[in-house]
């Protein structure tokens, strides 16, 4: 277990954090180079117990979509949908669990939902509700769901501006904690150059750690994911200011007693 190795880690590492997603305790256990993603990838048997996991973890907490968590239907009142236009996108949303129990609760909201993970994960979901589209994409590369063209304003009878529509949202559940802030930062990128400005969110579906008297389960997966990919959980302060660094603004952290994870909330920077 990478967890059993930290201590010798940290030993060898001069008990400095490390900061390369390269070079961690999980690494050290496994006597590899890859990132643990990537070392998951090659092993399926063990790709499909982690995407089970992810899909069972939440059982019995509140989910975001809850109209007592965040206000999906307030939020989607000037949206510009139709059945053409992509209303969500699930980012590393693995074999498409959140993506499903959304579509369920709205069964009648128009637009596409679309879940992209790597393909490893893809090729797994072999079942998925009806009007769930799955796609292969490595987030840190150009997002491919950018919208369709819409006619803006009618120019003359041979030109017309057109402006792009993006996804009303962009959903990253458990995906920023697993890296370090650059690679957030890459991650976060991508979906900023897709953004539509006052229209599209991005929701990072993620823990806030408290300023004190964090839970047992908080710090725990903060050294996991320091154990893993160098990554942590971050505060109130830390998310502010690594969404900032990419041109993005905090709008609310939405939070529900019955979750231990928040909904942030974020857009483009005016």
């Amino acid at each position: 277990m990478p967890c059993m190795k930290i201590p010798a880690f940290l030993a060898r590492n001069r008990y400095r954090n490390p900061q390369d997603a390269t070079d961690c305790p999980f690494q050290y256990a496994q006597g590899t180079t890859k990132v643990s993603f990537e070392y998951l990838a090659e092993r399926p048997e063990l790709q499909e117990c982690f995407n089970n996991y992810m899909g069972g973890r939440r059982q019995g907490e509140q989910s975001w979509f809850d109209p007592y968590f965040f206000p999906v239907e307030e939020k989607l009142q000037d949206s510009e949908l139709n059945d053409g236009t992509p209303l969500l996108v699930d980012v590393g949303g693995g074999l498409g669990h959140d993506a499903e129990a959304f579509r369920k609760a709205y069964p009648n909201l128009p637009g596409r939902i679309v879940v992209q993970d790597l393909p490893s994960s893809i090729k797994q979901a072999t079942s998925v509700t009806r009007g769930i589209e799955m796609m292969s994409h490595d987030f840190f590369t150009s997002q491919p769901i950018q919208g369709e063209s819409k006619v803006a304003h009618k120019i003359s009878c041979e030109l017309a501006l057109t402006i792009s529509i993006g996804a009303k949202f962009y959903y990253l559940h458990s995906i920023l904690h697993n890296w370090t802030d650059n690679k957030c930062r890459n991650i976060l990128t991508q979906l900023v150059q897709v953004l539509r400005r006052g229209y599209s969110k991005v929701l990072i579906n993620d823990f806030v750690v408290p300023d004190q008297n964090p839970s047992w389960l908080i710090t725990s997966l903060d050294f996991v994911m320091m154990a893993m990919s160098a990554a942590t959980e971050r505060t109130n302060k830390q998310w502010h200011e690594l969404l900032s660094s990419v041109g993005l603004k905090i709008v609310q952290i939405w939070s529900h007693p019955d979750s231990t994870e928040s909904l942030i909330e974020a857009e483009l920077q005016q």
